[in-house]
């Protein structure tokens, strides 16, 4: 687990982990954080790739979240994709 804020500002509050299928599981996420606020992610949520870029973990998220830019990612709900943008802080 990490804390993501460290990863984007808005997703600051989320408590993420590799997901045993692959991809980054959103494993809580705190009340009245970035993360909550911003109403993107919800706790359960897989995602699995940013910028069309695959992510298999944590590691991958973090390196191509340095890149900088906006971050577009492609989050798995339940038997749906959802794309989720986080804007420049």
């Amino acid at each position: 687990t990490t804390g993501a804020g460290a990863i984007h500002p808005q997703l600051q509050g989320a408590v993420l982990a590799d997901a045993a299928e692959g991809g980054v599981l959103v494993r809580s996420i705190e009340p009245r954080s970035p993360a909550a606020l911003a109403q993107a992610l919800r706790a359960g949520d897989r995602i699995e790739a940013v910028n069309r870029q695959r992510v298999p973990n944590l590691v991958r998220l973090q390196t191509l979240a340095r890149r900088g830019g906006p971050l577009v990612l492609t989050v798995r709900r339940g038997n749906a994709i959802v794309l989720v943008p986080l804007r420049e802080p």
